[in-house]
């Protein structure tokens, strides 16, 4: 992982000025540039600056970066998708005195952005499975797209979820219900399934490789990791932005 940050270290003097936009954004906190995930395969990084105002990405072994977006907040909780192809984020622009929310999907190999609906007053950070599927949410609704952007499913989760993710075999969607619980739903069943309840609020489930374990990230900073058969717990001391290194090692 210290190619990545090292990377990060000699891009931050270029990106000073990239994020600032027009009336709905805002200029970043400062020049230090902030690493929020990493692809599957660790070639690509996501940057955001320390307010997590706009988003860039960055192959990490050839250094060439894209701009994604310049956008206030777009660098809450983006992901990459498995297969390299899109960068999920979710948007923001001014409406009088709100802010609307879309999801959207950045096309890396075609630098094209993506809308997957229209501007709302709430919705989720879009993810894509393995197989393609796309999963978002407009108010307290889930929508399941296949990999032509078609709507397959659609469900009433009964409250917001702002991020989802997937698991491996692209079959079932996790979320957090409320802050403190861990909950799946099947997608072919619509079958849903408390998995982890503790005392404090977490966040972000992210699967190990061969999906035998999961991270949640606490508000406090905590990390934990969930053995997916057993559902015991281990806490991994606290930290930011967790991630796999491989099937075991958590960086």
């Amino acid at each position: 992982m210290k190619y990545i940050f090292l990377i990060v270290l000699i891009l931050s003097a270029q990106f000073v000025s990239i994020f600032v936009g027009a009336d709905e954004k805002r200029p970043p906190a400062d020049s230090e540039l902030v690493p929020v995930a990493v692809s599957e395969d660790g070639t690509l990084t996501l940057l955001t600056n320390k307010r997590y105002d706009g988003l860039a990405i960055v192959d990490n072994e050839t250094g060439k970066k894209q701009i994604i977006t310049d956008s206030r907040n777009a660098g809450y909780y983006p992901q990459i998708s498995p297969d390299n192809r899109y960068v999920s984020y979710k948007g923001f622009r001014g409406e009088g005195k709100t802010i609307q929310q879309s999801p959207k999907l950045y096309d890396i190999s075609e630098n094209q952005r993506i809308q997957l609906a229209d501007w709302k007053k709430i919705c989720g950070t879009p993810a894509v499975a393995s197989d393609g599927t796309i999963a978002y949410t407009l108010d307290n609704i889930l929508i399941i797209l296949d990999s032509d952007f078609t709507v397959k499913k659609e469900f009433d989760l009964g409250q917001h979820v702002n991020i989802l993710t997937f698991t491996p075999d692209s079959d079932t969607v996790f979320f957090n219900p409320v802050p403190h619980q861990l909950a799946s739903l099947e997608i072919s069943t619509g079958s849903q399934e408390i998995l982890l309840e503790k005392g404090f609020d977490f966040y972000n489930p992210v699967f190990s490789p061969d999906a035998e374990h999961i991270l949640v990230q606490g508000s406090d900073g905590r990390v934990l990791k969930m053995e997916t058969s057993t559902r015991s717990v281990e806490y991994l001391g606290h930290g930011r932005n967790p991630g796999w290194i491989d099937e075991r090692t958590v960086g």
